[in-house]
């Protein structure tokens, strides 16, 4: 038989993480029984999570789901510790995805990467948000000087848009990952395909995230045809 669960230096500091092992002890639980209550197949990933849970208050949307049921408590209890009375735990990952994005025309997309979640990239994950970095410090380093001089020579009115979408991950414990877009806004659909054509002849060392990134010809022409 294994050994009922009890906390660990730092575990039992967070309310919930009181409830967490009131519970468990008086179930006679032990941590991998737990982390089985709590839907987890994976049982690595599931320690992992519940430590984050006790530890830093992390609560991952598998463990929002099934901890009531797990410590056979009503859900109503939960809410009452985690909220009012104690800051309520951030989730790893949101809980709606928002609508795809719809890009226009006159829109170009210079760069779309993927950020993923998880307790230790949070700060990382929520930092990507919709910004407009036209006026920013970084746009020069994103775009180089001669990149955003030629756009200045000859079109009026661009910006540089981050655009951010979030998406289901297909993991075992659900959650959520971003894919960020740089995007050139322009005034027209002819102005996007001249800048465009431009690109697809040059090689600015855009650097997107700081990573000197040179743009891609066959990228610019697979993006645009992707939206015919």
């Amino acid at each position: 038989m294994s050994a009922i669960i009890q906390p660990r230096y730092g575990e039992d500091r967070h309310a919930i993480g009181r409830l967490v092992f009131g519970r468990a002890k008086a179930l006679g639980l032990s941590r991998t029984d737990l982390v089985r209550k709590l839907g987890y197949r994976d049982l690595a990933n599931g320690h992992r999570a519940l430590t984050e849970l006790l530890v830093r208050g992390l609560m991952l949307p598998l463990i929002a789901h099934n901890l009531a049921a797990a410590l056979e408590v009503q859900q109503h209890q939960i809410d009452l510790i985690i909220g009012p009375t104690e800051p309520r735990p951030r989730s790893v990952w949101p809980n709606v995805a928002a609508p795809p994005i719809v890009f226009r025309e006159d829109e170009i997309i210079l760069r779309s990467m993927t950020v993923e979640n998880g307790p230790y990239r949070l700060r990382t994950y929520e930092s990507f948000v919709d910004a407009d970095l036209t006026c920013t410090e970084r746009i020069t380093k994103i775009l180089t000087s001669q990149f955003i001089d030629y756009l200045n020579g000859y079109f009026i009115g661009w910006r540089l848009l981050q655009r951010v979408e979030t998406r289901p991950a297909r993991s075992r414990g659900g959650g959520y990952y971003k894919i960020v877009h740089y995007v050139l806004s322009l005034e027209t659909d002819a102005d996007a395909a001249t800048v465009a054509s431009h690109l697809s002849k040059t090689n600015y060392p855009f650097d997107f995230r700081y990573q000197r990134i040179p743009w891609n010809a066959g990228e610019t022409r697979a993006m645009l045809a992707d939206r015919r």
